[in-house]
């Protein structure tokens, strides 16, 4: 069951978190990173993404977050706000505690142990019911180990108050089962470079590491995508595949990069089972890109190395 919703298919950048030294939110970077997605003529933000470090803050700092970014975003940006959690209850206080801060929350739900799918599926439908806020669903399965089918994504995609999916996977068979079986499903992929193989079926947005780094020739690319001006997406596509190194491996090339994952998004069964912890690098390409933060992370997250600043140099050169 597919409820109305705020959402449209945009782009939502996964916005980075901004940190003071001591590790705690730096709501003036908040601000300034607000404001350069604004005036980029972007329509929302995901805030407290796996790119933004949602597992990492306390409820009050997360909170604190929030209503940052939903003060200096006012009623310019619709906000994702993500919500990492290995349980209902602990999902629903979560989200409680975000009311009136969010237009929908991106539920991640872990499990710490294996479950069987009938669990999970009976979690995941309590926290949407009982939900005050519009459910995206998460789906991360190199995070939660939780891989999934196309049939099981179906069901769960049509719970009460799910209005779509966040799919993290990258493996484009299962994707299109889901643009083709549920047409009024919400669906993001997970990288943007990806909806030159989506679009085609039918329209869909973005939640994505790149379009926070990039997010003019990110919504230029969706754009000439959706009109269907293949020579002005194909050069966008180039200017967004630059910044692969920075979201994943600082020492392969995007188009290597690129290469590599058009082959395993397209294998039959699904072959992404890791992820690189990016944060560092995207708030140093933010940095240079002249917004006044810095690249703390929190620990144990890695911190700027000078693969990664040197991807970040490349990716702007």
């Amino acid at each position: 069951m597919v409820n109305s919703s705020p959402l449209t298919h945009r782009l939502y950048p996964v916005m980075p978190t901004p940190l003071t030294i001591e590790q705690s939110p730096d709501f003036a970077g908040l601000d300034a990173c607000v404001r350069f997605y604004r005036d980029a003529g972007l329509g929302g933000v995901t805030v407290l993404g796996s790119g933004g470090e949602l597992a990492y803050f306390s409820a009050v700092e997360q909170r604190q977050i929030l209503q940052q970014v939903r003060e200096s975003a006012g009623h310019d940006l619709q906000i994702i706000t993500g919500i990492h959690a290995f349980g209902s209850q602990q999902a629903l206080e979560k989200i409680d505690a975000l009311q009136g801060l969010a237009d929908a929350v991106l539920v991640l739900l872990d499990t710490y142990y294996r479950v069987p799918f009938t669990e999970y599926a009976q979690a995941l439908g309590e926290i949407a019911s009982r939900s005050p806020i519009p459910v995206l669903l998460y789906y991360f399965p190199q995070i939660t180990g939780q891989y999934l089918s196309a049939a099981q994504l179906i069901e769960l995609l049509q719970l009460p108050n799910i209005i779509g999916i966040k799919d993290s996977a990258l493996h484009l068979p299962t994707a299109r089962q889901l643009l083709r079986q549920l047409p009024d499903t919400l669906y993001f992929t997970g990288l943007s470079l990806m909806l030159k193989d989506l679009q085609p079926i039918r329209p869909c947005g973005a939640i994505c590491p790149i379009s926070a780094l990039a997010p003019r020739q990110a919504l230029g690319y969706q754009q000439a995508l959706e009109t269907g001006d293949d020579s002005t997406a194909g050069r966008f596509y180039l200017q967004l595949q630059r910044w692969l190194p920075v979201i994943g491996n600082p020492k392969l090339s995007g188009r290597a990069q690129d290469r590599l994952l058009t082959t395993l998004s397209r294998s039959p069964i699904p072959l992404l089972r890791s992820v690189t912890a990016s944060q560092a690098a995207c708030k140093e390409g933010l940095r240079q890109l002249g917004l006044p933060i810095g690249v703390t992370v929190k620990s144990p997250l890695p911190p700027l190395d000078e693969n990664a600043r040197s991807a970040v140099q490349a990716a702007l050169s």
